[in-house]
């Protein structure tokens, strides 16, 4: 066995130590010596999302469409963008195995910290810290704070990719870089999609930190190199983003009306970005009394405190973060550049693009508003900190000549450097935060077995009151995706909180809102739902009012929860033969929003594009006669061609002088169906026809549940539908209005 490889060998050993240590600590501090490893590390606001997610994964296998949650049409992720599929592979192999939602949460949770000690530890020997310094920069980077006040928000608290991004601006100073042969470049993309994939955000700060070591290191050396390996790097994040935003550009090419949902503004870069103070000040869980109120009192007094709050680096990481900068500003012109003035630069340019009114909120004005959370940057700063800080310690030990003397003071510094950062960086709550959840946990798991006691597989179960889903602020005494612990702690039981926001399946929902409470009972009945859940803590009264009016529709509860959180009322036959199942059209690809019409009434354009689609929507489990009326104008000759799934419904031309109309009977199957208007322009097509040319005008949607004679089930059914269509742009106003303040989770 080589030296080369017996020290391979030891870093391995090592590295391995570092995370067992990291978890270990993590687990302890967290408090799992007291709280059983189901509980999920966190279980309230952005960690009941997760939770949901992880739940969704081991049932379906993906996240992208879960039955189960938004019902009666499911959850699609699609206008969600994640570029998450490291850690969703993780949690899919963790979920196989252990099968629980809360167990696979925190198994992934004190997971990443065992990755984040790996990484960390390799890059720190690739600068050239020593080992023993090297091990304590490891563990204190996995256990900063920002792990522990982010374990809510699972895959920001997974920040493996940071040390390999930095890696790999680093090495682009490195003469040798990625050596040209195709088992390297291979080696050096796959490294670069697992970290691509494990956060955009993350992907997106080690972008900046790769783009800016390319010039600088071409400069510095005089050579294109850098910059071509800079290029080729770039050309790996591309192809990583794509790979995992091809679901969901796909989804909102067909339904663009959605991507409404993640639109940010240009100054919420400024709202969610980094303070100096923040880095420097430590966070109000300091174990310290006195520090933790300083940053109390700050919390309550400065401008512009939310989800920065958790920016602080620490003692240690203050002091690599000044010793950096430093290096960067006092350098002499005549002392070559070192590896600390090269971190050092890189510091500079993570704090220059994440501070408030710095480059990054150039950025947002300029190119786009989309990376909003920019305090999320003091993750890289923190990592390049501890970098500066144990490089320069092994720097100094290297001075001493005995071999023995420099291995013992190592040890002692990296000792030292342990002690101190672990009492500055555990939270002072460290110890309580699982026992904390664990009677919310316990009372949740003991909620759903009483419905499940109740309710039979594939029940479907209406929640009161309705609640935007995502980001919706919390309602009275209802915590941020509170309605989630339902689904959570069931089986096979479809719950319809959790429609995506502006979905098709979510504009259904607010149809059923629309409603007085009688109507809507029935209606929920005839449309394949079998039980109404009031979420008492959602109301201002518990739910007293609802309760007394869906108890004189229906009867009394058929179960109160155990802990008194929630009743539910059981849909009888009775109740379903009262109503009419809701059957609604959903305006899709290549219309426009609905818009005012000088007579009063709404109409859609269509981009002449060549192909319009209308969703369909039949809640119900049994395939239904329905009847269908569209109205279309057009101003110029076409051709259209209405296909329902595929199946061709009917052809019609237009002459460009009136209007035309489908109107018939059709079987519209259970779920989403897809009605596909495809034009064609009557000129030849060499003769150069516009898309303009191609495009016409939708003045009515009308779509009615129908029994076997062709007959409206209700007679104010039909017009019910029309005119409570809703408005995507109204809808985009909604979700503005109840997204809550201080909460940037993408």
């Amino acid at each position: 066995m080589t030296d080369a490889t017996k020290l391979r060998l030891m870093d391995a050993l090592v590295a391995l130590a570092a995370a067992v240590a990291s978890l270990l600590i993590a687990a302890l501090f967290l408090g799992y010596g007291n709280a059983p490893l189901f509980v999920p590390s966190s279980y309230s606001g952005d960690a009941l999302f997760y939770n949901m997610l992880i739940k969704g994964v081991i049932e379906t296998g993906w996240y992208m469409h879960n039955p189960l949650v938004g019902a009666p049409f499911g959850l699609d992720m699609g206008p969600f963008p994640m570029v998450e599929g490291s850690h969703m592979a993780l949690i899919a192999a963790i979920g196989h195995v252990v099968d629980d939602f809360g167990l696979t949460f925190t198994l992934f949770y004190l997971a990443s910290f065992a990755t984040v000690s790996i990484s960390s530890y390799f890059v720190f020997r690739a600068i050239g810290v020593g080992l023993s310094l090297a091990t304590s920069g490891a563990i204190l980077y996995s256990l900063l704070t920002f792990h522990f006040l982010r374990g809510g928000h699972l895959f920001l608290a997974s920040y493996a990719s940071v040390p390999v991004f930095v890696w790999m601006a680093m090495r682009l100073y490195d003469s040798s870089e990625i050596k040209p042969r195709p088992m390297a470049i291979l080696a050096y993309g796959s490294l670069t999609i697992i970290a691509v994939s494990s956060g955009v955000y993350y992907a997106f700060f080690g972008s900046i930190l790769i783009l800016f070591a390319a010039i600088t290191a071409s400069i510095e050396r005089a050579s294109w190199r850098p910059i071509l390996t800079g290029a080729m790097t770039g050309a790996f994040v591309i192809a990583s983003l794509w790979l995992n935003l091809a679901p969901h550009l796909d989804y909102l090419a067909a339904h663009p009306q959605e991507a409404a949902l993640v639109e940010r503004e240009p100054q919420e870069a400024e709202n969610y970005g980094l303070k100096f103070i923040q880095l420097a000040l430590p966070t109000k869980v300091h174990r310290n009394a006195y520090m933790s109120r300083i940053a109390e009192t700050y919390g309550q007094k400065a401008p512009l405190v939310n989800e920065n709050m958790t920016s602080s680096l620490g003692l240690l990481g203050l002091a690599g973060f000044l010793i950096s900068i430093g290096a960067v500003l006092i350098r002499r012109r005549s002392i070559a550049p070192n590896t600390l003035s090269r971190i050092g630069g890189l510091n500079l340019v993570a704090f220059l693009f994440g501070t408030i009114g710095g480059v990054g909120a150039l950025f947002s004005w300029v190119v786009t508003p989309q990376f909003r959370g920019l305090n999320r940057i003091s993750i890289v700063i923190a990592f390049l900190s501890l970098c500066a800080l144990f490089w320069g310690a092994s720097q100094i030990t290297a001075r001493v000549s005995s071999a023995l003397k420099r291995s013992l003071l190592n040890a002692c510094l990296a000792v030292a450097f342990l002690a101190v950062g672990l009492w500055d960086q555990i939270p002072a709550n460290a110890g309580r935060l699982a026992p904390n959840f664990q009677l919310t946990y316990e009372n949740d798991a003991q909620n759903g077995a009483a419905i499940m006691q109740i309710l039979n597989k594939g029940d479907r179960v209406y929640q009161l009151p309705y609640v935007l889903f995502p980001e919706s602020a919390p309602l009275y005494a209802e915590q941020v995706y509170g309605l989630s612990r339902r689904y959570l702690h069931t089986k096979n039981i479809a719950w319809s909180y959790g429609s995506m926001s502006l979905s098709p399946g979510d504009q259904w929902i607010r149809h059923v809102e629309s409603l007085s409470l009688p109507e809507r009972i029935s209606t929920l009945a005839a449309s394949g739902f079998n039980a109404i859940l009031v979420e008492r803590r959602a109301y201002r009264d518990a739910g007293m009012a609802v309760e007394l009016q869906i108890t004189e529709e229906i009867g009394e509860p058929a179960l109160i929860c155990p802990d008194r959180s929630c009743a539910l009322f059981l849909l009888n036959r009775e109740t379903s033969e009262s109503g009419a199942p809701m059957l609604l059209p959903v305006l899709g690809g290549g219309f426009s929003n609905w818009l005012p019409g000088s007579s009063g009434r709404q109409f859609a354009k269509t981009t002449g594009s060549g192909a319009a689609s209308i969703f369909l929507l039949n809640p119900t489990r049994r395939t239904l006669p329905a009847r269908i009326r569209i109205a279309l104008s057009s101003e110029n000759p076409a051709t259209i061609a209405a296909s329902l799934d595929g199946a061709e419904l009917q052809r019609f031309d237009f002459d460009g002088r009136g209007n035309c109309e489908i109107d018939t009977i059709i079987d519209l199957p259970s779920g989403m169906s897809t009605l596909e208007l495809r034009t064609t322009s009557a000129e030849n097509a060499s003769s150069g026809s516009s898309a303009a040319n191609r495009a016409y005008q939708l003045n009515e949607l009308l779509l009615g549940a129908v029994d076997e004679h062709g007959v409206l089930l209700r007679p104010d059914d039909w017009h019910f539908v029309k005119d409570a269509i809703f408005s995507n742009a109204d809808a985009g106003k909604l979700v503005t209005a109840h997204k809550p303040k201080g909460n940037a989770r993408k």
